[in-house]
């Protein structure tokens, strides 16, 4: 698990960004207003995995960073990790034989069902039934290209992943990566940029309790970015780090450097997205 993450970089250009000092937990969500860096540290976490894992050459731009991990070394922290663009489309990073490999989601969803059966498909429909999306049967089908199809409930024929809404794919996809690495125990952070994007607001309010919930017992560390209100009134603000620029600088702002803020805010009645729209550095003086 990622405990700590320190960053800094410059372009060719000159300019330079640098992040403070991050501390994660379990379950970590990141917010801040458009353009406070929320999808450049989830990319600069993963640029420091991709190196660390070697999926990345080491970058031509000078950068300074480190991570602090709980469990063996920081290559093997990084082999594990996987960095999901929830709106853009994912792919499964699997380590074997010391080869980093990229796996769509039929051919991770095939091989679940080769290791673990009936057990497998049951928790991901159960899972897509709780958000909204109810279907019956997943099935890979073709060859040698592999594709996924869905038998939705009160239908009598399969429906192609492709003609699914972006909600259903981006739901289905997320939920059987995260099911495969559950039973396969496996001890991996999880980067989530736009997390539930695309989503209606009950689907997305569900989907980020599922996260929360049903994987509370899993060794699955996630660190997710969102602007959702809906996802803000269900995550705990225990659990947020709030970004705010402030020059060259993305500032930090969670329970454990600012515990005194986030407390006074609780007994104001108020929702999470009302506390997300706090000026923060100017407060922090």
């Amino acid at each position: 698990m990622l405990r700590r993450f320190t960053y800094w970089e410059r372009e060719k250009s000159g300019e330079e960004w640098q992040v403070e000092p991050l501390t994660f937990g379990k379950f970590n969500l990141i917010v801040g207003r458009n353009a406070a860096g929320k999808t450049r540290l989830l990319k600069a976490i993963a640029r420091v995995v991709g190196e660390l894992s070697g999926e990345l050459k080491m970058t031509t731009r000078a950068v300074k960073s480190d991570v602090e991990v709980d469990h063996g070394t920081k290559v093997e922290w990084a082999c594990r990790t996987q960095y999901f663009p929830f709106a853009t489309g994912m792919d499964f990073k699997r380590q074997s034989e010391d080869v980093v490999e990229r796996l769509k989601v039929a051919s991770i969803y095939q091989l679940g069902f080769t290791r673990y059966g009936a057990l497998f498909e049951e928790r991901i429909l159960k899972q897509l039934e709780q958000i909204g999306y109810p279907m019956q049967q997943i099935s890979v089908i073709g060859e040698p290209v592999l594709a996924i199809e869905v038998l939705e409930k009160k239908r009598a024929r399969g429906t192609p992943f492709r003609r699914l809404s972006q909600a259903q794919q981006r739901s289905l996809t997320f939920i059987t990566f995260l099911t495969f690495l559950a039973l396969e125990k496996s001890e991996a952070t999880v980067l989530v940029d736009d997390f539930a994007e695309g989503l209606d607001f009950d689907s997305a309010r569900k989907l980020t309790r599922l996260v929360w919930e049903d994987f509370a017992e899993s060794k699955l560390q996630f660190i997710v970015s969102s602007n959702d209100r809906y996802v803000m009134n269900t995550v705990p603000l225990e659990h947020w780090t709030v970004l705010a620029e402030e020059g060259n600088t993305t500032r930090v702002f969670n329970y454990a450097n600012s515990k005194e803020k986030f407390d006074e805010f609780k007994f104001t009645g108020l929702s999470n997205f009302d506390f997300f729209s706090m000026e923060f550095t100017r407060d922090a003086e």
